[in-house]
């Protein structure tokens, strides 16, 4: 696999960035040989991390919302 520095990394996540904000669907190969696509007009979708905490708070606090 190849090993990129940090500045060619932020270069070409710019470029792949720039392309889906511009409507063209980019597929990226992860070293485990896995694909992941990149769809225009998604700009991020929740993380494990951030649906596991939110799932989380509402099992600590599930009236909050109806107050």
């Amino acid at each position: 696999m190849k090993k990129w520095s940090l500045q060619e990394a932020k270069k070409y996540l710019a470029a792949i960035v720039d392309d889906v904000l511009h409507g063209d669907v980019q597929a990226i190969v992860k070293s485990n040989g896995e694909v992941v696509y990149l769809i225009p007009g998604e700009k991020s979708l929740p993380t494990k991390d951030a649906t596991d905490l939110l799932h989380h708070q509402e099992k600590i606090s599930p009236n909050i919302r109806s107050q």
